[in-house]
């Protein structure tokens, strides 16, 4: 883990504290920790479903920074976590149902 602090509401609401960083040297969170997935699933609730803006034939795109570059998984980032003690079971325990989740995200919730 990089010595870049994470934002001040995910060290107070989640634990977190350090980012990853990626070959753009952009700093990542790690979305596999419960508190911080449930936040960003909170996100596109209010944004598609609150803030109606699925309906909206403008929106092409949402993007999270932190998460993901542009629209691929930064897997060095998993390497990196997974050389500082991420075990694999809790990385896996993410991944799997959060995929299908991710890509279907948008039309799920029209």
């Amino acid at each position: 883990m990089s010595s870049s602090p994470a934002p001040e509401w995910v060290v107070s609401d989640c634990g977190l504290t350090e980012t990853w960083p990626d070959y753009d040297d952009q700093e990542h969170l790690p979305i596999w920790n419960d508190c911080l997935w449930n936040h960003l699933m909170t996100l596109w609730r209010k944004v598609f479903i609150d803030w109606n803006l699925r309906a909206d034939p403008r929106l092409l795109m949402l993007y999270a920074p932190g998460a993901f570059t542009w629209c691929e998984f930064d897997f060095e980032i998993i390497e990196q976590a997974a050389e500082g003690g991420l075990p694999f079971a809790q990385f896996d325990g993410w991944f799997q149902p959060a995929m299908p989740i991710s890509v279907f995200l948008p039309i799920l919730m029209m």
